[in-house]
């Protein structure tokens, strides 16, 4: 296996961009519409001669359980109606056609509201559905009487812009003010009051299905259907009404069986200029006949005016509704909610299709040894996956299916702070045209100074993959020989690098101990000790045992040689006291991983508080350095610091254990040992 060029890489990625803005939309729907099941399709018979009905299908209504006709009397009288005055009157049959349509969907979920599923009915229409002009003009006038989340097709904006080529966005952000080329040719834009995301403002309908299967708590906060439809309602309205809208169509997942088709409709140029750098991009044969499994409305800055009303935290708002696949961000410009919402989706679908949604990065070598780290923003997936001697795969989210590892994106996205070109070539190598600067700090020639933390610790890069040149085109991997949590141990305790057992392996896979580093959330200004679920928890939308429970059958099944904990955090002492672990130390100890070498080490007993086994030596490294222990100045303080990070841990881990109520655990088939569990709480 070896590294493409530069060119290579992007006459590759160009394959899937060339003037995708070109092509014309192939269909029109309703946005509540396009997020369903696109199998379930049942014709409706009528006895009434079709005058060419049959090319304008909107008959067919789909419950969203078990494809069962919907009050099936309904559509068939509206198409006598229609046809009748078709007939009559043949010069309106451009006008009627439309305007029945429209009222055929209106109509539906008003006359059987209590009908399960009713609101996620499917009628599908003709390709010129409100391309009309009569509709065009019609919609903004009916739009306030249409039920919530119907919302014209955003294809059909008088001035949408779909797909835009990377030329197209550079002169669309520049020309709106919404950012400026600066250093080696690349456009820096401002997020504006948040630089991070809004963790207290995400929420997630608690209706349907969902009811049942999310994990509800701090992470994934209820909220009504009503007040989704509300907000969502809010949101069309207002991105319905600009001068220009930009849709981005792509995929979230690099292999074709498990992939979904995303929608993010965006006010600002630069969001969607951000999304075709972290989607999947399709090819123009995709994209004409293209239909959405997710859509995603962001409106930028202006927040929920009815915040107060509808019982909201405040006028940001980042909701997920994961019956109808739809997702809504307002109040905030913040981009990485947007790949986030997505990701936060498949970690709702995939695990029940058996495929392992993972917050992880992942690498391939020669021989075809993949491997994966798992860890929180901040705590080196970007940079210890950005590695000369090994393929890209990803750097961020994956799936894990019985074919190996795929990439859910399409590009990179990553911390710029102190960004060091000898230490981080790959990634400073890769912000070159094309990329997109998020908050770094420029001088007045425009040299960005990415030291500078004024702005924000959170300086960000999003890139396209073929920016890394030794990456995977397609995005998909064997089954990994490696699993590697990448924990950054704010108290200063852990070792750099502990082996683990099956049993620790799950242990800290649930637990998914780390700190929220400075700037990757709205209010952290500095490293902060947390325990996130799964080291991804903030975006895991089942209950943690979902989870566990598929990454213990996926270790047992493909017979993964070895999982290991390492710590990029603190040494020597906690946040404030020690240091930084040394990426170089950090990178050597991951490539004694990843060549194998370090199983062939000597380990040392466990220790006595968290029963973590080390290596006693590796190549190159200093023995002193793999002993935290030797790092402190004073033992006394570390013995003591350990047994309180060994509180932390048993307290959130029963915390996380028992989180999930019985019928919660029952839904999920979870099938954890419970022997196991008393081995890992001791």
């Amino acid at each position: 296996m070896t590294a493409m060029t530069i060119e290579e890489t992007r006459h590759e990625d160009e394959k899937c961009m060339a003037d995708a803005h070109s092509v014309a939309p192939q269909k029109a729907e309703f946005t509540a519409l396009e997020n369903t099941e696109k199998d379930k399709k049942l014709d409706v018979k009528t006895d009434i001669e079709p005058c060419a009905l049959d090319a304008i299908p909107y008959a067919p209504f789909t419950c969203a359980k078990e494809g069962k006709v919907a009050e099936p009397w309904l559509p068939t009288t509206l198409r006598v109606i229609e046809a009748a005055l078709v007939k009559a009157t043949p010069v309106l049959d451009r006008t009627l056609r439309p305007i029945l349509s429209l009222l055929l969907r209106t109509l539906m979920p008003l006359i059987s509201p209590g009908l399960p599923g009713a609101h996620t009915l499917r009628p599908l229409c003709p390709a010129a559905l409100s391309r009309t002009p009569t509709v065009q003009t019609l919609l903004p006038i009916i739009a306030p009487l249409l039920p919530p989340t119907f919302a014209p097709s955003f294809l059909d904006h008088p001035a949408c812009k779909r797909n835009l080529s990377y030329e197209a966005l550079r002169w669309e952000v520049v020309s709106r003010g919404e950012g400026r080329v600066v250093d080696n040719d690349v456009m820096l834009v401002d997020t504006g009051a948040f630089t991070g995301r809004c963790p207290k403002d995400r929420y997630v309908v608690d209706a349907g299905e969902a009811h049942r299967r999310v994990g509800w708590g701090e992470v994934n906060i209820p909220l009504k259907e009503a007040t989704f439809d509300e907000v969502y309602a809010e949101c069309a309205r207002r991105l319905w009404g600009l001068k220009t809208v930009y849709v981005f169509d792509g995929f979230v997942g690099a292999s074709k069986s498990s992939r979904l088709a995303v929608r993010v409709v965006t006010e600002l140029a630069w969001h969607h200029h951000f999304c075709t750098n972290m989607f999947r991009r399709p090819t123009n044969e995709e994209l004409a006949e293209f239909c959405p499994d997710i859509t995603i409305l962001n409106s930028g800055p202006d927040g929920f005016a009815r915040w107060r009303e509808a019982g909201l935290r405040s006028a940001t708002c980042v909701a997920l509704d994961l019956n109808r696949r739809m997702g809504v961000i307002m109040g905030t410009q913040y981009s990485g909610e947007m790949k986030k919402g997505a990701f936060s989706m498949m970690n709702y679908l995939l695990p029940r299709q058996g495929t392992m949604s993972m917050h992880c990065s992942a690498t391939v070598g020669a021989a075809g040894d993949a491997a994966i780290f798992f860890g929180l923003s901040g705590t080196g997936k970007t940079t210890l996956s950005a590695d000369p001697e090994r393929l890209l795969v990803g750097d961020d989210e994956h799936g894990w299916d019985e074919e190996g590892v795929f990439n859910l994106e399409g590009g990179c996205y990553a911390k710029l702070i102190d960004l060091d070109p000898l230490k981080e070539a790959l990634i400073h190598a890769a912000v070159r045209r094309n990329a997109l600067l998020e908050n770094v700090v420029v001088d007045a020639s425009g040299m960005c100074n990415y030291c500078d933390k004024s702005r924000t610790e959170n300086t960000r890069c999003s890139y396209p993959m073929w920016h890394i040149p030794s990456h995977v085109p397609g995005g998909c991997a064997g089954h990994p020989r490696s699993v590697i949590f990448l924990t950054c141990d704010a108290f200063g305790v852990l070792p750099p690098v502990s082996v683990l057992s099956e049993e620790q392996a799950l242990y800290h896979f649930v637990s998914g101990y780390t700190a929220k580093v400075a700037g990757t959330e709205q209010g952290v200004v500095q490293p902060t000790a947390t325990f996130s679920t799964c080291f991804g928890g903030a975006f895991m939308t089942l209950p943690a045992r979902a989870y566990a429970e598929l990454f213990m059958r996926k270790l047992q099944r493909h017979g993964i040689p070895g999982v290991y904990l390492v710590n990029t955090g603190w040494t020597g002492g906690g946040y404030g006291v020690g240091r930084r672990m040394d990426i170089t130390a950090t990178r050597q100890i991951v490539a004694a991983i990843l060549d194998g070498s370090i199983r062939e080490a000597e380990l040392t007993l466990p220790d006595p508080v968290f029963q973590l086994r080390k290596p006693r030596t590796l190549r190159g490294l200093d023995p002193q350095v793999l002993d935290p222990s030797k790092a402190w100045e004073d033992g006394l303080a570390f013995h003591d610091t350990c047994a309180k990070l060994c509180e932390l841990f048993t307290a959130n881990f029963m915390n996380t254990l028992y989180a999930a109520t019985t019928q919660q655990a029952q839904d999920l088939e979870m099938k954890m040992n419970k022997d196991t569990l008393v081995v890992m709480s001791t």
